[in-house]
């Protein structure tokens, strides 16, 4: 299937997995992950993004790491009974992989040699 955002600039691994890359500098894993909740809770086209390419080549990045977040879309964020109530019926568990360049061309390298 071809992916919603197809004219992004993107790599494909062996497996047909997206990477997409990113001016993402993390300096911080945690700081990294609450910014990106904050965001996608603001930001329905990254939302989307997310869903479709949820693996991220860092511009900057120490090290790979991957989180995971249940993860429902609501218009309504800043109502806090609206989002418990979401939150008890999470539909979607969204994982992030957050990747260094020399891991993401580890990756991408290896679709060559199949």
């Amino acid at each position: 299937m071809e992916p919603i955002f197809n004219h992004l600039p993107h790599y494909l691994d062996s497996e047909n997995r997206f990477y997409l890359p990113t001016a993402l500098d993390v300096d911080e894993r945690e700081e990294c992950e609450s910014d990106m909740i904050r965001e996608m809770k603001n930001n329905g086209d990254l939302l989307r993004l997310l869903f479709e390419y949820n693996h991220l080549i860092a511009s900057k990045a120490e090290t790979s790491f991957t989180f995971n977040k249940k993860f429902t879309n609501s218009a309504d964020f800043d109502n806090k009974q609206t989002t418990q109530k979401f939150e008890s019926n999470i539909t979607k568990l969204l994982c992030i992989s957050v990747i260094t360049k020399e891991d993401a061309e580890g990756r991408l390298n290896d679709k060559a040699t199949h």
